[in-house]
């Protein structure tokens, strides 16, 4: 079906022209109409509703864009095509951009040439428009989104864009948002680093809001075209999530601990108790002489098994932490030399004291402690460990290290030790990893802040 069209222009041989194009290619005379003045504008909008407009800008009460813009805004739906007598670039150019579909010179208007820039006109109006409501309804979603959204640019991820919820999350006004790098929410302010070559990425990262608040995210980004270096980016807020495991493993590590303290009293006030009055009896028996080599081996044995029985007490139960973890470390260290199968170093600096960890899960700590010495003394074959606890602006760094084996961290299938040792690291409130290569030792960090 043919459009309506109205046609405005101020000389009548090129208007008439212009009518017998379109009536000789088919365009009922019904469905034209024309005007010479931006006056008649509103009128005709309420008896024609034009689709198409073919306009000269300057007509007798209108001069230039002035009159492409009252067009544009009297009929905003209509296709809208130039026809100017001036071969000018610039007037051209500006045209488009306040939303005509084409320019084209009166003097190279023929049937063939009408025709055709109406219909592709129309066809890149409807494309426009469709890409409009498309454009529409992202941003509908981008700033409706219940879901933290920001737009980040170029590789320094600046932020240009963020939506309301986002300003939710980060406790922060728009204004305050933007022209900022994302990493500058980051705890300790590390860069974010993206290949730019790929065409999305996942960051999980512990952030502040703009009052401090310690939020734990995970940043998904997606380029918006393959071209650009512009990311649509949707931010997932973990806090609550992370919350939830650090309260559960708490629960457990505490009931585990329970456990540990009441297998230690069983073994205190049970087993051991008994091998030490098995070890007075015995020493009460009369041996006959000739046995007395076999009587001093059973007395050795007796005396190895309540030993070995007070250091798996001592384990479960290390009574030195209610002294506090530097004591209970102090006689760890002690008590490992004491084996004369690994030399055990433990430094720490003059400035740390008890004081230090009041605020402060001491028993996961030293509980990481000993299980790092305890691997490494049984699984790493190491001959010389070293724990040095240190203190800095960002908190209280323990490190411990040892000259075994070592692993490689990639492809090590991770046995139990290791396992307790990242479950504690996580629901205690510490950064935390442990590092190894084949033949270079192991290395256990902790930074307590």
């Amino acid at each position: 079906m043919k459009p309506r069209i109205l046609i405005v222009e101020d000389d009548p041989t090129f208007k008439d022209l212009i009518y017998f194009q379109l009536e000789k290619n088919g365009y009922p005379v019904e469905q034209l109409m024309d005007t010479e003045s931006v006056e008649d504008f509103a009128t005709i909008n309420t008896v024609f509703n034009p689709e198409v407009i073919l306009l000269d800008l300057n007509i007798v009460d209108s001069k230039g864009l002035s009159t492409l813009k009252v067009a544009s805004k009297v009929f905003p739906f209509a296709t809208i095509i130039v026809l100017s007598g001036s071969d000018d670039d610039k007037i051209a150019l500006d045209s488009l951009k306040e939303g005509a579909q084409d320019f084209v010179l009166k003097t190279d208007i023929s049937s063939k040439v009408l025709i055709k820039t109406i219909e592709f006109s129309r066809e890149r109006k409807h494309l426009n428009d469709e890409l409009e409501k498309a454009s529409n309804k992202y941003r509908a979603v981008y700033a409706n989104s219940p879901l933290p959204m920001f737009i980040l640019e170029g590789e320094n991820l600046i932020i240009t864009k963020c939506n309301f919820a986002a300003q939710i999350l980060y406790e922060i006004d728009v204004d305050l948002c933007l022209n900022r790098e994302f990493a500058s929410f980051n705890k300790n302010n590390d860069p974010i680093v993206i290949n730019s070559n790929q065409n999305s990425f996942e960051k999980t990262l512990t952030q502040k809001t703009n009052s401090g608040k310690i939020i734990n995210i995970i940043l998904y980004g997606n380029k918006i075209s393959l071209d650009s270096d512009s990311y649509v980016c949707l931010v997932i807020d973990k806090t609550e999530e992370i919350l939830f495991e650090k309260q559960k493993n708490k629960i457990i590590s505490e009931a585990q601990e329970h456990e540990k303290k009441k297998i230690s009293r069983e073994l205190h006030d049970g087993i051991s108790q008994n091998l030490i009055i098995l070890n007075l009896w015995f020493s009460m028996l009369k041996i006959a002489p000739e046995d007395n080599a076999l009587k001093k081996q059973f007395s050795e044995m007796l005396h190895l098994l309540i030993s070995e029985l007070r250091a798996i007490t001592y384990s479960l139960q290390p009574p030195s932490l209610e002294n506090g973890l530097l004591s209970a470390l102090k006689n760890m260290n002690s008590r490992a030399n004491l084996l004369e199968k690994v030399n055990l170093e433990l430094e720490i600096q003059e400035e740390i004291s008890e004081s230090d960890f009041e605020n402060i899960d001491i028993t996961n700590i030293y509980r990481i402690v000993q299980e790092f010495v305890s691997n490494s003394i049984k699984h790493a074959q190491s001959k010389q460990i070293k724990v040095i606890i240190t203190k800095n602006e960002k908190g209280i760094q323990i490190d411990a290290m040892d000259d075994g084996i070592g692993f490689d961290t990639e492809n090590v299938i991770k046995g139990l030790g290791i396992q307790n040792i990242e479950t504690r690291i996580a629901l205690s409130k510490l950064t935390g990893s442990i590092t190894s290569k084949i033949g270079k030792g192991t290395r256990l960090n902790l930074l307590i802040e």
